[in-house]
């Protein structure tokens, strides 16, 4: 009796495709890249102003950190305990922070409170248009800053819009301005907090 024929090894299983590695833009790296160094000069910026004890340790530092800065953005940074500025190279933008000052070009036609401390001010220039923020406090009490703006306004930035509102016991009027019956545009609260007055600008000027 002949013996029984033993299977026969099929053909080999070919092989399953490859798929292909999804592709990085190398571009958008890169602006990832210059987005972190950003970041990381400001949080260095901010830390190597913020602590030590030594001033020309800190200025040495801070220049280092500078130069640093604007080899990888191209951008022209200047930042001291004062405050920071930073330019594109082409002149178009410019943004500039400082404590306890009002920014230079802040309108002089609007009303600052007298008895007010400034917190710190800024200003955003780009796109012929300039975006002015401050910050101010004073210990006076509510009602008497809100009647001084809501006088002083009247000549020369009367507001589209005054809203009064209350939270948490706490009461705030914002005074509105825009482009089309006013100098400029954007807003200014007087807002009551537990032992002051915090007095806030947003205002946008054309160039």
């Amino acid at each position: 009796m002949p013996s029984p024929t033993p299977p026969q090894p099929g053909p080999p299983s070919p092989n399953p495709p490859q798929k292909n590695p999804a592709k990085r833009d190398p571009s958008a790296r890169g602006k990832s890249n210059t987005t972190l160094i950003v970041v990381l000069v400001i949080i260095g910026i901010l830390i190597v102003v913020g602590i030590g004890s030594c001033i020309a340790c800190r200025y040495c530092a801070s220049k280092v950190v500078e130069e640093a800065a604007e080899q990888a953005t191209g951008l022209e940074i200047d930042s001291s305990e004062e405050g920071t500025t930073i330019k594109s190279k082409e002149g178009d933008a410019e943004i500039s922070t400082k404590t306890g000052e009002i920014p230079e070009g802040f309108p002089e036609s609007l009303p600052t409170y007298g008895n007010a401390k400034v917190e710190n001010g800024s200003f955003y220039k780009s796109g012929g248009e300039t975006i002015y923020s401050v910050v101010m406090n004073t210990e006076d009490d509510y009602y008497p800053v809100k009647e001084f703006f809501q006088s002083e306004l009247k000549a020369n930035w009367p507001p589209v819009s005054t809203n009064e509102s209350s939270s948490g016991g706490r009461t705030g009027t914002t005074f509105t301005f825009n482009t089309e019956t006013d100098p400029g545009s954007g807003f200014i609260s007087i807002t009551e907090e537990d032992d002051k007055t915090t007095i806030s600008y947003s205002i946008t000027m054309k160039d």
